[in-house]
């Protein structure tokens, strides 16, 4: 039986996105919130029939609400078509769905569900974000300066999966961030894990930051309960078994649809289960 996490969960302490020895170039772990609606420009999404040659269709052509997903439903594609005709190299962004119903971490609908965005209402997080910044805001005025202690961040934190969790949304993901000539390689492994269910619910790849090019991608796996302990050590553990080490925390969507990012103006930790990286 999973275990289910209490969420008196102390956030991770280092930072998004932690150096890795590579070159060094500017990384941003957050903007996969305001690159998911990126669209193609001048391209209509391909409604086409299963007898499609869908080698010769561009890869323009099949992106709808700025994603490019397997299984689509209007293209009869294999995986190994899917992988071979849309790479990263050549699309922005590209989502992969676990097709195991009996794997520990499936769920039926993709990522980018509406759904599940019903499900999200920012309103309900106002309250808790409002305290911090009010708090700044008075010590800003009288001191010049402001602090926030960490137990006053960690109860905020709390608060905020402790709803994100009554609203079911509970998605959250580890992250990887490949250099660009690996990036078609790593996305490929990590895509085949995902269908068959050896990592999370879903994972998802983007090329680069469209307002910083020459940051470095970002692929993102995904699991469906962020308050399950066993699912995220899970996922976490059998990434690790296809050979590539996490450096970045754990993060749930509801921190990235709430603009907790790096350095964000409450100064939040954006991630979590930081103590995981390190065993």
């Amino acid at each position: 039986m999973a275990q289910e996490i209490d969420l008196n969960i102390s956030p991770s302490t280092s930072s998004d996105c932690p150096s890795d020895g590579a070159p060094k170039r500017k990384r941003n772990c957050d903007w996969e919130a305001e690159s998911s609606d990126v669209t193609v420009a001048d391209s209509q999404p391909l409604m086409a029939s299963s007898s499609a040659y869908v080698k010769d269709v561009p890869v323009a052509q099949r992106v709808v609400g700025g994603w490019i997903a397997w299984p689509n439903s209007f293209l009869q594609e294999s995986l190994d078509g899917f992988l071979r005709n849309v790479r990263p190299s050549q699309a922005h962004w590209i989502t992969v769905r676990n097709m195991v119903e009996d794997s520990s971490d499936f769920e039926p609908a993709v990522i980018d569900d509406v759904s599940a965005e019903f499900r999200f209402r920012e309103d309900d997080y106002a309250k808790h974000l409002a305290a911090i910044t009010d708090l700044i805001e008075s010590q800003e005025r009288v001191k010049g300066k402001a602090t926030v202690s960490a137990a006053t961040k960690k109860q905020c934190i709390e608060n905020i999966l402790k709803t994100a969790k009554a609203q079911q949304y509970t998605q959250g993901k580890w992250m990887l961030f490949p250099q660009k000539q690996d990036v078609d390689s790593v996305w490929e492994k990590i895509a085949r894990a995902t269908v068959v269910g050896e990592l999370g619910c879903s994972s998802k790849v983007a090329t680069s930051n469209p307002n910083d090019l020459d940051s470095n991608p970002l692929i993102c796996m995904y699991t469906s309960d962020f308050t399950d302990l066993e699912l995220v050590k899970r996922l976490l553990g059998n990434i690790r078994g296809l050979g590539f080490q996490v450096r970045a925390g754990f993060k749930p969507d509801v921190f990235t649809l709430l603009g907790i990012n790096s350095g964000n103006k409450w100064r939040l930790s954006p991630t979590m289960y930081g103590d995981l990286l390190r065993e």
